[in-house]
């Protein structure tokens, strides 16, 4: 049987419209497929916190490595006062480098607005605390400790999701000050659940130090495996950027009462669950661009717990100290150079 003339040539167009339908189908998915963006109302994934939706084409063998980073997001938590230029530094510069890294990221800013001791380490507590409120950023699934004087040079320093521990960023040879076996300030990232498990950090380091010292017990004690960066090429000097004026931001060496009796101690009470303190505003704001949110805090002291919280007409700390069982000593191992990188001639 023979078809009519009419019915070939509608046949013919029939398969030509079918296949070009195809074609265009499985091209749609394998741009689709290659095109990713965060679609939620959070903004950005990789943008920090402006909010201008970013989307990119990725080479399939990346793909996986940027699914991965969007299922976590990074809170930088600052501890600061009275570091206004460093600051106006620190946000723009964290803020492109995460970004460049494709690392969602919200920074929050603690800001120490009393006229205590400074205390980092209540401070991170703080942050961390409001960081898990509602006017916080519930996202975030790990946290970055980090100061604001310190900048990242090397863009193959790892930011990435803690996976398997906390990761020192700024370890010893890498830091352009500080270089000791047990050193671990300046720069920490760790999953949200592994600080939840060491209850933060002890709030009775008032002025500089050692805070990060006993962290490290903390986080021994707890079998949480410090990891540290492998395979940089750079060293002290061209690792980091430190902006950190000796003279225009000395540092508080200050001891009065027992200070150096109890500070040598392991703290086994006192963490974010511990931490007094009063949130007096909540800022949202940005520089060049960058957001970042700064919280006022005004810390309070229990004086018959941390005389030391305010050295101002104080006697100077007593030298008689008291018998110290080995578990309990933080006090770190410095060596000869007494944990301070040795600079070249």
């Amino acid at each position: 049987m023979r078809w009519p003339r009419r019915c070939n040539i509608f046949v013919v167009l029939l398969s030509w419209c079918l296949a070009a339908t195809v074609i265009a189908a499985v091209v749609f998915a394998v741009k689709f497929t290659n095109r990713i963006c965060d679609c939620d109302n959070t903004g950005s994934a990789f943008d920090g916190n402006n909010g201008d939706e970013v989307s990119f084409v990725l080479p399939r063998e990346n793909a996986d490595a940027d699914l991965d980073r969007l299922r976590h997001k990074l809170c930088l938590i600052v501890p600061y006062r009275s570091r206004f230029e460093e600051l106006l530094r620190f946000v723009p510069h964290m803020s492109q480098f995460l970004s460049k890294k494709r690392i969602r990221h919200s920074i929050f800013v603690v800001n120490q607005a009393d006229a205590l001791r400074f205390n980092r380490a209540a401070l991170i507590n703080v942050g961390f605390l409001h960081m898990k409120s509602a006017d916080g950023d519930r996202d975030c699934d790990y946290v970055g400790m980090h100061d604001v004087d310190l900048l990242p040079l090397n863009e193959d320093l790892s930011y990435e999701f803690p996976r398997q521990g906390p990761f020192h960023v700024a370890a010893p040879g890498l830091h352009p000050r500080y270089d000791y076996p047990t050193f671990l300030g300046a720069i920490l990232l760790m999953k949200v659940t592994d600080f939840e498990l060491v209850k933060g950090m002890s709030n009775q380091y008032w002025g500089w130090g050692m805070e990060d010292d006993e962290f490290y017990h903390r986080l021994k004690e707890a079998r949480l495996e410090v990891r540290r960066p492998e395979g940089i090429k750079t060293g002290t000097e061209d690792t980091f950027l430190h902006i950190h004026g000796p003279r225009k931001h000395a540092r508080d060496f200050q001891s009065c009462y027992n200070q150096q009796d109890q500070t040598r101690r392991r703290d086994r009470l006192g963490g974010f669950h511990t931490v007094d303190y009063e949130i007096g505003s909540v800022q949202q704001m940005t520089v060049e661009g960058h957001h970042f949110q700064l919280l006022n805090v005004e810390l309070r002291c229990d004086k018959d717990e941390t005389p030391w919280c305010d050295c101002r007409g104080a006697p100077q700390a007593t030298r008689k100290l008291k018998p110290l069982r080995k578990q309990d000593d933080i006090r770190p191992n410095l060596g000869k150079n007494r944990g301070l990188v040795q600079k070249k001639n």
